[in-house]
């Protein structure tokens, strides 16, 4: 599944869905920075929970030093179960933590 938004004919942000095995996973949820804090993330998140089936659990993948993406997710129930060194560029590992909620828990944040 994936969800744009856009303003003036102009994407301000996007995400990426899909589910395997019972889980939902999030990726390519990017916002321009001056659309921040607009409720566009929170849209896109909206559109992504209501296309993950009902009983799923919901991962996404984030870098541990991008302080606003931890934040992001933490607000909608996401906690960290997982951390590891990960490959993001040839040679290169950064700290990634593997955050998740339930569906229904996002739900209820969301009021959807």
């Amino acid at each position: 599944m994936f969800e744009a938004v856009t303003q003036n004919d102009t994407v301000v942000g996007t995400g990426v869905g899909g589910e395997r095995n019972n889980r939902f996973y999030v990726w390519g949820l990017y916002i321009l920075p001056t659309f921040q804090r607009m409720g566009v993330g929170t849209k896109i998140m909206t559109a992504l929970c209501n296309s993950a089936p009902p009983n799923s659990f919901l991962e996404v993948q984030v870098l541990r030093e991008s302080n606003k993406a931890q934040q992001f997710y933490k607000r909608f129930g996401f906690v960290t179960f997982h951390s590891s060194a990960e490959e993001v560029f040839p040679n290169v590992n950064l700290m990634t933590d593997f955050m998740g909620c339930s569906v229904t828990s996002l739900r209820e944040t969301l009021l959807v």
